[in-house]
């Protein structure tokens, strides 16, 4: 078989923004803000807090579209439950145990959109009661950045002379946050009712659109976060060098 190279290029299927699902009015254009410097920022959005939280537990898979929230939570808790059981096996043929997988993956959800350490995921995993090693956690990590399911912001790179002190950690994200609410059997009443809690499931439904918006425009989002507390959340830097923060 021909690998392809020079006649196939891969393309990187992500879930659904809220501008393709509907949810959004698609207003504001990324690649007008970069290129653009006359561009008025304009638009009103209807969206409210509730709104919010309904596409967050819904997450942007196609099959979610159009169902009641009951409906989508059980597609959701369905592809959950074949990923943990089944893709963690089929992708390269290892055996992995579905409870630690599941731990992880909650682990992940409780500390989404934060830059705690490997060592805070693992400490957490063994509070549910789950001993893993150091080996058996990165290759369950590993496994479930493979099968895209997890996939951090990484910090952006600095000038190497920068006085500046840098906290390098990756900001811990989930693909979807579709997939964060099934591993912690969430509804849009639960995540309502913990509005902290909601503001980083936002932030994660914000990174996922970003990465999709950014990247049709030849992009990248990163974080940033010095050690004096100073930070911004999202940095899209395209291949030209030009880049925006927010």
């Amino acid at each position: 078989m021909h690998s392809g190279t020079g006649r196939i290029v891969k393309i990187k299927m992500r879930p659904m923004s809220l501008y393709e699902s509907g949810d959004s009015t698609g207003e504001i254009s990324l690649n007008e803000l970069f290129y653009n410097s006359n561009y008025k920022i304009r638009g009103t959005s209807p969206t409210g807090v509730r709104d919010l939280a309904s596409y967050i537990v819904r997450g942007g898979f196609p099959a979610a579209l159009g169902k009641t929230e009951k409906e989508y939570i059980t597609i959701m808790k369905g592809y959950y439950n074949s990923l943990i059981s089944e893709d963690i096996v089929n992708i390269d043929g290892i055996k992995r145990e579905p409870s630690k997988m599941n731990a992880l993956l909650r682990s992940y959800s409780r500390n989404i959109s934060t830059t705690v350490s490997n060592s805070t995921i693992k400490k957490d995993i063994e509070n549910e009661g789950i001993t893993i090693d150091e080996k058996t956690f990165l290759d369950y990590k590993n496994t479930l950045e493979k099968l895209y399911i997890i996939e951090n912001v990484p910090a952006r790179p600095t000038n190497i002379r920068s006085k500046t002190a840098i906290r390098k950690s990756d900001r811990k994200e989930i693909v979807d946050t579709g997939i964060a609410c099934a591993s912690l059997v969430l509804t849009s009443d639960i995540i309502l009712n913990d509005l902290n809690y909601l503001g980083f499931l936002f932030e994660s439904l914000c990174v996922r659109d970003l990465r999709i918006y950014a990247e049709s425009i030849d992009g990248k989002l990163f974080h940033y976060r010095e050690e004096k507390g100073f930070e911004i959340d999202s940095i899209i830097e395209l291949r030209n060098g030009k880049w925006g923060g927010n």
